[in-house]
């Protein structure tokens, strides 16, 4: 590994972005190759796909900007692969390239968004001359979109600052925590008189303790010109406490201690929060003890089957102890012992569907855990309606609860069934980690990347697309009063996104209806330990957020890396030892010592040639290639909201540095 990465790979919701990177598209393997080398001369990145089917698969991993296309491949046309692109990225640009060169087939390329049509043999000056034309064209409408984005921020932030009457400005003196001016609405949120907030200190006295620690963090990183916005509560006049959204702008003026900002009050919202999740657990307990009446009568059934067990070979004990059959006895208390076994794992079950509150994350596999749920989801079906379980050839393993799987399946289940009317067959079946591009279902928002599928499918009366909208609306069902809540669907929305995944259906009226739930693959050491004999990956982790650290560390472990973590970048100078033995380092930008890309530049000039991940909420740093480049940065990912994008961010630049 070199001390500092050959080029930088960025993520923005997942997507990776780089520029000049170019996919040529040819069956003839020979001249792609030649293509490959004449833009590898010309500092381009190519990578080659022989057929519509690997052009696509490349895509999803390989940020190319351009393609180069040729018309015919094999059996295959490449104007349909063209219109494929197009509808999946369309800001891609192609460049058609044929030996069948014909003024059809160049309209008709260029008819189908193709960008530029270039003949066989193609000369090196021509081709050059068409990709500059075509990254140049990328540059000006990047340079567009940027100014737009900017504009349309700039615009919001003033709508915003003209509605919300409650938006107070201030400005404050850091070295003596002291406001220099601060707007006169202060006094009607908190009851206090501006003479007091414009005195020595007395924004600290009001801050609640808890929130200090962050206000200081936030309002002394300013000082590097990075834009904060926080949540605090502020103690007013009657005791009570208030919700505020402090905004901090970053500061041109020469005095560098004096920040500045807006307050708004968000004690509405955050209540409105706070009751929003107090009723998502109510749903989601509701939800559970609907499913325990569900299964009560075929949980009865299994345990009136034990009952006879145990009663049945006590009896037979009871004859034998007469006789002296010592031997039988101990046989028959063995059975007894087994059907007791039975009962306390068939309650065990049931208490893990009745309790409350959400679970542990945990590094599960999927079909095993499917497996295991399946005899007490047959115990609340029908004798007239079978289950079958069609199995994946690999152990994938997903981040998620175990009991929130259980409960999905379960709620799924029971739905399937509720749609037949008779008997019929519920089917489920998991798929392999492959690649998807669709639309979710129940969010509505683009799925792009690879994900492990359970579909669930019945042979029920199906339903209309008018239907199909409305399915994951709380409290909507088909039902008959008293036959169910209509929280099924909506309960499975809320697992299923809770960890990263999407949902997908698909019926018809007369043609049952299947579910299809897409999991994000737990990308993790794949039994390293056992299978190579060697010591899992090591992480140091810099994050001064305990409890966002600890979810990551923990996160980090399950997924199979061992992990150091730092709260300061100082304690960790002072270890270099640790450093050099650790193969991968992550760090937080906004840490209150120094910035996470400046410490990465530390690193990189002591000769540490690690992978170095950067995670941010700055969205202006991930567009800045060049200097994260520059800093030693191998990727930079947007911070978290969920741990298993950090686990696949990580699983990914191991991928690639090996």
């Amino acid at each position: 590994m070199n001390a500092a990465p050959k080029s930088v790979r960025i993520q923005q919701g997942g997507s990776p972005k780089e520029q000049r990177f170019v996919l040529i598209v040819d069956d003839d393997r020979d001249f792609a190759e030649s293509l490959q080398d004449l833009l590898g001369a010309h500092n381009y990145s190519a990578r080659i796909a022989s057929s519509s089917e690997e052009a696509m698969r490349v895509l999803l991993h390989f940020p190319a900007q351009v393609v180069l296309l040729d018309i015919r491949l094999g059996l295959q046309s490449g104007i349909r692969l063209l219109d494929e692109i197009r509808s999946v990225m369309p800001d891609i640009l192609s460049v058609m390239i044929t030996a069948y060169s014909s003024v059809e087939t160049a309209i008709e390329a260029l008819r189908r968004g193709a960008y530029d049509y270039l003949p066989k043999p193609v000369r090196a000056e021509v081709l050059i001359a068409a990709l500059d034309k075509c990254f140049e064209r990328i540059r000006l409408k990047q340079e567009r979109d940027s100014a737009q984005r900017e504009l349309a921020a700039s615009e919001s932030r003033y709508r915003q600052l003209i509605e919300d009457s409650s938006a107070v400005a201030w400005e404050l003196d850091v070295r003596s925590w002291t406001f220099v001016y601060l707007g006169r609405q202060i006094e009607k949120l908190t009851g206090f008189p501006l003479k007091s907030w414009l005195s020595e200190g007395f924004l600290l006295k009001q801050v609640y303790n808890d929130d200090l620690d962050v206000l200081k963090k936030a309002l002394l990183t300013e000082a590097t010109h990075q834009r904060e916005e926080i949540e605090i509560r502020l103690v007013v006049a009657d005791g009570s406490l208030i919700w505020m959204r402090c905004i901090i702008d970053v500061q041109d003026a020469a005095d560098q201690n004096v920040v500045h900002g807006y307050l708004f009050d968000i004690t509405d919202q955050v209540n409105a929060r706070l009751q929003q999740s107090r009723l998502q657990n109510q749903l989601q307990q509701a939800k559970r003890m609907e499913a325990i009446g569900y299964l009560t009568g075929g949980v009865a059934h299994d345990f009136n089957n034990i009952l006879a067990s145990v009663i049945g070979f006590t009896d037979l004990a009871l004859e034998r102890v007469k006789t002296g059959d010592v031997e039988s006895v101990e046989r028959y208390l063995q059975e007894v012992r087994n059907a007791g076994e039975k009962a306390r794992n068939l309650v065990g079950r049931m208490l893990a569907f009745s309790r409350g509150g959400t679970g542990e994350p945990a590094s599960i596999p999927l079909v095993e855990t499917i497996n295991n749920t399946l005899r007490l989801v047959q115990a609340s079906l029908p004798k007239t309606i079978k289950l079958s379980l069609e199995r994946s050839t690999s152990e994938v393993k997903i981040l998620m609860d175990p009991v929130q799987l259980q409960q999905l399946l379960m709620n799924l289940c029971i739905n399937a069934r509720d749609a037949m009317d008779g008997p019929g067959l519920i089917t489920l079946q998991v798929t392999d980690a492959k690649p998807y591009v669709n639309e979710c279902a129940s969010c509505h928002r683009s799925i792009m990347g690879e994900y492990v599928c359970l579909a669930v499918t019945d042979t029920g009366s199906g339903m209309s697309e008018e239907l199909l909208g409305r399915v994951f609306d709380p409290f909507f069902t088909t039902k008959q009063v008293g036959q169910g809540s209509g929280l099924g669907l909506s309960i499975i929305h809320g697992i299923v996104h809770e960890y990263g995944g999407h949902i997908l259906v698909e019926s018809q009226p007369g043609t049952g209806t299947r579910f299809r739930i897409l999991f994000p693959v737990l990308r993790q050491l794949a039994d390293t330990t056992e299978s190579e004999g060697k010591n899992s990956i090591g992480v140091v982790l810099i994050e001064d957020d305990y409890e966002i650290a600890q979810t990551y560390v923990k996160a980090l472990q399950t997924a199979g890396y061992s992990v150091v973590h730092y709260a300061n970048t100082t304690d960790l100078m002072t270890h270099d030892d640790v450093m050099r033995k650790m193969q991968m380092v992550i760090v937080d930008q906004s840490l209150s010592e120094i910035s996470g890309l400046e410490f990465i530049r530390r690193l990189r000039a002591r000769g540490l040639s690690q992978p170095m991940l950067l995670y941010t909420r700055d969205v202006n740093l991930l567009d800045d290639a060049a200097s994260l480049q520059s800093h030693g940065v191998n990727m930079a990912i947007r911070k978290p909201e969920l741990p298993s994008s950090l686990i696949n961010a990580v699983g990914e630049l191991i991928k690639d540095i090996k």
